[in-house]
Parts: structure tokens; sequence; C-alpha cells
């Protein structure tokens, strides 16, 4: 098997499940197309056995009997998943307060070594409002946001850096200071944040991918576990933050 050949058996390993008569790539694009809409992954996967079914039945390849797999999901006009914008912004709740802390952790790290004040700065007030005012706003545009990377991710590269170097112009130009604290409280309860969000995160992404699975109608209890690889993935992707703060503030604290 070559290298190739291994990187789509992996790659399509979840449409040869559940669609094993269907084009594996005109499954992923279905998929993909219905997860960009909201649809639930139970729903996913049930329109996904009918097209198979009628594949495997007809012998007639997928594209031929259904067309474009992106017009064609489009056209089952499947009922999303209605979340209200409440539970969106609470689902965004834990990212955002790990970010607002690995800010403030390396913003005080170098007066908590040295054992001064941090200041509070307009620009570095203007800019935390304004990164909690994005995370709001995308939360609630979610699957809008989630297309826009799938089909533009350069674009949104360099708009994201566009705006990451908005908000260091922000709070290099707006430096009046507005109060001085201890840095080293600071720094300390950043540090708890980031451990709190990342608690959160990860109790958040293990119930995500419990409700949300794509599964077959008729599928064992066994099928309905996330792969090991993913399962470790989502386990993993919560302290990756902290993991790199905690380590960057031993390392500083130490060398500093």
């Amino acid at each position: 098997m070559t290298t190739h050949e291994a990187r789509d058996r992996r790659r399509y390993a979840l449409e040869r499940e559940l669609a094993p008569h269907v084009e594996e790539t005109w499954a992923e694009a279905f998929i993909l197309e219905l997860r960009l809409r909201g649809v639930p992954g139970p729903r996913i996967a049930d329109a996904l056995v009918e097209a198979d079914s009628h594949c495997a039945e007809s012998g007639t390849p997928a594209s031929e009997a259904f067309g474009d797999a992106v017009e064609y999901a489009a056209s089952l006009e499947l009922p999303t998943a209605d979340e209200p914008v409440g539970q969106r912004l609470h689902d965004v709740l834990p990212m955002a307060l790990q970010v607002v802390a690995v800010l403030a952790a390396t913003w005080s790290m170098v007066d908590a070594r040295q054992g001064g004040a941090v200041e509070i700065t307009v620009g570095a007030v203007v800019a935390a409002v304004l990164l909690a005012g994005e995370c709001a706003f995308l939360s609630v545009l979610v699957e809008r946001f989630f297309r826009t990377v799938v089909e533009h991710p350069v674009r949104t590269w360099f708009v994201a850096m566009a705006n990451m170097g908005v908000l260091v112009l922000l709070m290099l130009a707006l430096d009046g200071v507005i109060a001085a604290v201890p840095a080293r409280p600071v720094l300390a309860g950043s540090l708890v944040l980031m451990l709190v969000g990342a608690v959160w995160q990860a109790r958040h992404n293990g119930t995500d991918v419990e409700e949300d699975l794509l599964v077959a109608p008729l599928a064992t209890p066994t099928a309905l576990q996330p792969s090991r690889a993913h399962a470790m993935a989502l386990r993993l992707q919560p302290w990756f933050l902290p993991v790199v703060v905690l380590v960057l503030t031993a390392v500083f604290w130490v060398l500093g």
C-alpha cells in the first residue's frame, strides 16, 4: 500500500463505513455541506445511508443518481440544529476564557518575574472588549464562519492576521494607563482561569461528541464511539494553551 493510499484510507474511513457503495469524494462533500449547514450528525448519517441504499440497489454511482453532492445536500432541506443564541454564546465561553487568560498571562509575565506591577492601558481594555465582541459575533454566525474558513482558507488567514495586527496597534497607540495592579496575582489568576477554561472545554467537547456523531440508523453500540485518534484529539485540545503557557512561564521564571 502506497503512502497516498494509506492517507486516503484514513481520510475516507467514515465515508466507507456509512456508505460503502457511494464514491468517497462525493460522500465527503455531501457530509461537509450538511455540516456547514448545521444539520445534526444523526440526520446526516440517515441521509447518506439512504443514498448508499439507492446506489447499492440500482448500481448507479451517486454522482449520476443525485448529481453534484453539494447541490443535492442543499436540495434535501434537512432541518438544522436550532441552537439558541444564548446557548451558542455559552458554548464559546470556555475558549474565550482561555484566550483572555493567555493574554493576561503573557502580558503580566515580565512584571511578575521582577515583582512589579502590570499597567492596564486604554488600548488593552479596548482590545479586550473588541476581542470579546468578535467571539460573540462569530458564535452567532458560526455556520457562516466555518463555511468561509473551508471555502476561503487563505483569505481567512489574512483577515485573521490583519485583525490581530489592528488589536496590537490599538494596544500600542492607546497607551494611557488606567491603573497599575500587582503582576504576580494577575499571572496566578490567569493561570487558574486557563485551567478552569480547559476543564470546561473538555467537558463540553465530550458532550458534543456523544450528541452529534454521524451514526448509521442500525449502528452497534461500539460504532457510537469516536475513533481513538479523534477521541484523543478532543481530550488534548483544551489543554494545549494551558500547557504551552505553563511551560513558557516556568522557563521564563527560571531563565528570565
